[in-house]
């Protein structure tokens, strides 16, 4: 786990119902500082996989 700003980040390796493994990303908003929400009530966050976004959104925060 990583914590940046109050936002814990965490990285899992899960097997999924069939035996295969798969990674899972858990973002935790809980603790997060105030002052990141770009607007005052979302989190601009993107997923990049080698290089590339692969999701982008503006996320609802808890505040």
């Amino acid at each position: 786990m990583i914590t940046l700003g109050g936002v814990h980040a965490t990285v899992y390796l899960v097997l999924d119902e069939d035996g295969e493994p798969r990674m899972r990303i858990s973002v935790d908003l809980d603790e997060m500082a105030p002052e990141l929400a770009a607007d005052g009530e979302t989190l601009p966050m993107e997923l990049m996989i080698a290089g590339q976004r692969v999701w982008w959104a503006r996320w609802e925060t808890p505040l």
